[in-house]
């Protein structure tokens, strides 16, 4: 088990008392492009070393698989037998449609293994990961081995300083067969393997390797060249192992290199120059990077005793966050940055909420840097998707599936219908952009994505049977919740969801005069926004499908349908029997067996948050960091994993954004400050966390309640605050008293304030009562950061 030591100071670190059994249990470094799962050996450690960009195939028809032409053709049929209820003969015909696999996976590089103390006996060990400072400390009878993955540097380093230390060469065990070369410079040891990926490792095919020569410039169609290069010299305390990978990428669209000397140049390069520095200044350079990023934001539960691995997964998840995604790299998938399968679980990016879902903390942390992969990823699908819609469909627009690759292929498994026909991936990751937008005022290609996701789903929509449109065919991602359920069909309440919040962002971009393109579309969008088929409600909660519903339709454990309430913000307290059917339908879902994976209870956590249901926001954090985690508090696809399987990330990159949902959430307009705190924190404070329009807010509360909020405005406008009942003052930067209306919020058991506030200047607010307690300090010592608005909010919505 893990444990955290009491002093305050190491509130970021999970320290273990062995070595990690399995990948599960392993600390994970990275920069976004290389990572490394560090098992924290004795003597000798292990590294699974892993590319962003090393994955098989290429772009073009090598990527993109067998084609089913005419599939389109069959659309009308499928359409009808829909219309007519004939469900089963639906999924005959969207069997017959289904896009064939078409999809190439990330592939590792290998286990490299160093032997840098070797008979180190196993007293006084330890390892631990500084989430603050990404740095992974091994322990021996107080020799330490230190090891990190730097940004800057582009290099992996890791350096003994102990009496026993060896300089040994390490070795490489990789799926993939290459050339190894190892010599002697001087002091310094060299090693480095070179190889080239498969052409071809798709699901469900033969893994097969090309042996086309490099073209005149390097390119290949398929199979990638890549590279690790290491050097081990030695230091002033001990043998210092100095790593570098590079692969032959160059863009989605285009051939990648096969030229594994050019790679190899390239990492030699990073090592060589990295050799010249010492490790303390290499370690410097990168911890300040990372700090630049990782203190944007924080949380403090050092004095609330049951906070202590809740504080510790918050502050994990942000350190995976821009541990594997940052401008420049490719969005994590399944597994992060990390991956030590060839052939790993979940195949590629799955975009069926679990690559949505781990970028919500990105923007409420402050962290746009980190979104950059997902929404680069999101504009190629919008170039790459046209084709798709016209051939698989015969619609306007874009369209993607749920598996997604390096070249941006979309595909769904063969035969896989419900996946095939979840066609909510490219309006999802639109979302992401626009939620850029709302926190950042930053609009790049978030209106080219919304505008070709609108196109297709304007084509999607047909007349249902009450005159109203709905999507048809339609689906639920992740694909059969259960034995009976509809797996075709028209109208579920997710693609309903999705669709119209796609209509209105795609309408607050395009503006109230929109121009070009956008003009004739604005119009058709506006009129079939109107005619949508409202959210299905039945006995008092939401159902997963429109229209008539079946007997497959109830008794579920699935979330997707309450896509309105989170992600979504449209299901909120201005529609209050909305709210109470949304509240009625998770709280059903959990007693069917929600949950059972820690991808559920992350977005349980998030929906309480939304709820303002603490308590039910601390069941699902006991869950999540008890159970349904590690030792090295990873989070678990299942609790009865086996201690073999692969760690599934998008839980553990979830949970700090559905945390700050809870401390400072967002509802209609309104910031609201403590609306899911969970008995289980008593005391604590949280700062530069981040809402709508970019405004930063510090929070302190105790004994369960508010004690202060600072609220720094991104721009001037007229600020909202929610808050617990009870009396209030509020201050300037200066000191100086600011006059604010006092309401009662629309539940009746919180109070909601609203001031004018300023850019650039910050607000105190406390409550009366605790400031007789001399609580005045708290919630004071936000930081200065921010990417700033260079427009106003008023064109887009507040929900």
């Amino acid at each position: 088990m893990f444990h955290q030591e009491d002093s305050h100071m190491l509130r970021h670190r999970i320290i273990l008392d062995g070595p990690a059994r399995t990948p599960r249990d392993a600390f994970l470094l990275g920069n976004g492009r290389l990572g490394a799962v560090a098992h924290g050996g004795i003597g000798a450690e292990t590294f699974d070393l892993s590319l962003d960009t090393l994955w098989s195939g290429g772009p073009g028809p090598e990527a993109d698989g067998d084609a089913h032409p005419g599939t389109a053709m069959l659309l009308p049929a499928l359409r009808a037998a829909i219309a007519a209820g004939e469900l089963v003969r639906a999924e005959e015909l969207a069997n017959r449609m289904s896009i064939t696999p078409a999809v190439q996976t990330s592939q590792p590089i290998g286990v490299l293994r160093w032997e840098y103390a070797p008979g180190l006996r196993t007293r006084g060990y330890s390892r631990e990961l500084d989430t603050q400072t990404a740095t992974m400390t091994t322990t021996v009878r107080g020799n330490e081995l230190r090891t990190f993955v730097s940004a800057p540097a582009d290099v992996l380093v890791a350096e003994w300083n102990g009496l026993t230390g060896a300089l040994n060469v390490p070795n490489l065990r990789s799926p993939h067969h290459g050339s190894v070369r190892s010599w002697r410079e001087g002091e310094v040891l060299w090693f480095v393997f070179s190889a080239r990926v498969p052409v071809d490792a798709r699901a469900g095919e033969p893994v097969r390797y090309g042996t086309e020569a490099p073209g005149a410039g390097g390119g290949v169609p398929a199979g990638m060249a890549f590279a690790v290069a290491s050097a081990v010299q030695p230091t002033a305390v001990g043998p210092r192992l100095v790593v570098a990978a590079e692969s032959g990428f160059i863009a989605w669209n285009r051939q990648p290199s096969g030229d594994t000397s050019a790679v190899e140049h390239i990492a030699r390069y990073r090592v060589r120059s990295a050799l010249d520095r010492s490790t303390d200044e290499l370690h410097a350079e990168h911890v300040a990077d990372h700090r630049a990023l990782f203190d944007r934001s924080d949380l403090d539960l050092s004095e609330s005793w049951r906070g202590a691995e809740d504080e510790l997964a918050f502050h994990l998840g942000k350190y995976l966050l821009i541990s594997s995604s940052r401008s420049g790299s490719q969005p994590v998938h399944a597994q992060g940055l990390w991956n030590t399968y060839a052939r790993p679980a979940g195949e590629a990016y799955r975009a069926d909420m679990s690559l949505q879902m781990s970028y919500w903390a990105a923007e409420r942390l402050g962290l746009p840097e980190c979104t950059a992969p997902l929404r680069r990823m999101a504009t190629e699908l919008s170039q790459t998707g046209r084709d798709h819609a016209w051939q698989d469909f015969g619609f306007s627009g874009a369209v993607a599936f749920e598996s997604i690759d390096l070249w941006r292929a979309s595909s769904a498994r063969l035969s896989d219908t419900e996946r095939a026909y979840w066609l909510g991936v490219l309006p999802s990751l639109a979302s992401s952009l626009h939620e850029h937008a709302l926190f950042t005022g930053d609009t790049t290609d978030a209106l080219h994505v919304h505008r070709v996701a609108a196109r297709f789903a304007l084509d999607l929509l047909v007349s249902g049977p009450d005159g109203d449109l709905v999507a048809s065919p339609s689906a639920i991602p992740g694909g059969r919740q259960r034995a009976g359920a509809r797996v075709v069909a028209a109208g579920s309440t997710i693609d309903r969801e999705i669709i119209v919040e796609l209509f209105e962002h795609y309408l607050a971009l395009a503006g109230d005069q929109p121009h070009g393109l956008d003009v004739a579309l604005v119009e058709q969008v506006r009129s079939a926004l109107a005619h949508l088929a409202p959210i299905p409600v039945t006995g008092g909660a939401i159902a997963e499908w429109g229209g008539r519903p079946s007997a497959g339709d109830f008794g579920s454990g699935a979330l997707a349908h309450l896509y309105g309430l989170f992600p979504g913000r449209r299901i909120n307290h201005t529609n209050p029997e909305l709210l109470a059917a949304a509240r009625a339908t998770l709280k059903a879902a959990i007693e069917h067996g929600a949950g059972r994976t820690a991808a559920g209870q992350a977005w349980i956590l998030a929906m309480a948050a939304h709820l303002g249901d603490g308590a039910l926001a601390g069941r699902a954090l006991e869950r999540l960091t008890g159970p349904l985690s590690s030792s090295s508090l990873l989070a678990l696809g299942h609790a009865s994993q086996a201690p073999g399987d692969v760690v599934q990330l998008p839980a553990s990159l979830a949970l700090p954004g559905a945390v700050a949902e809870m401390l400072v959430g967002y509802d209609a307009g309104a910031i609201r400050l403590l609306a899911a705190l969970p008995d289980r924190w008593p005391k604590g404070s949280a700062r530069g966390l981040r809402t709508v329009g970019g405004h930063r807010v510090d929070v302190t509360w105790d004994e369960g309640q508010l004690a202060s909020a600072r609220i720094r405005p991104n721009f001037d406008c007229r600020m909202q605050i929610e808050a617990e009942n009870g009396r209030f003052t509020i201050t300037d930067d200066t000191g100086a008293p600011v006059q604010f209306a006092q309401v009662t919020a629309w539940n009746r058991n919180r109070n909601l304030l609203s001031f004018q506030a300023s850019d650039g200047h910050s607000y105190l607010i406390i409550r009366e009562d605790r400031a007789r307690r001399g609580e005045l300090a708290a919630g004071t010592h936000a930081v200065s950061v921010g990417t700033g608005l260079s427009m106003t909010l008023s064109g887009l919505p507040t929900t």
